[in-house]
């Protein structure tokens, strides 16, 4: 990852993923199967800390889509993060 350390943190309420660092191709290559291993471990929600780049939130929100997770936008009060909620049961 360009040098930089991945970042996640689990707690009792949610999964923490901070992108900082992370250059746009490098989340298209590997924020998919991290969100999978996150989710398959009951870290939900996954909150994805992306700062402010819009460019970057969009490419969250199409991967989330893209791999079956509901980006909630509803709940996010936080503008520098993307908010998962739930993985669709068919797109295990």
């Amino acid at each position: 990852m360009g040098g930089q350390q991945l970042f996640v943190q689990n707690s009792v309420a949610s999964t923490e993923i901070d992108l900082h660092g992370w250059t746009h191709d490098e989340v298209k290559n590997k924020l998919p199967n991290l969100l999978i291993l996150c989710h398959n471990k009951g870290g939900s929600p996954i909150e994805i800390i992306t700062g402010n780049s819009e460019k970057m939130k969009s490419i969250v929100r199409a991967l989330c889509k893209k791999h079956g997770f509901d980006v909630d936008e509803k709940w996010n009060t936080n503008p520098g993060t993307v908010v998962i909620r739930e993985r669709g049961v068919f797109n295990v």
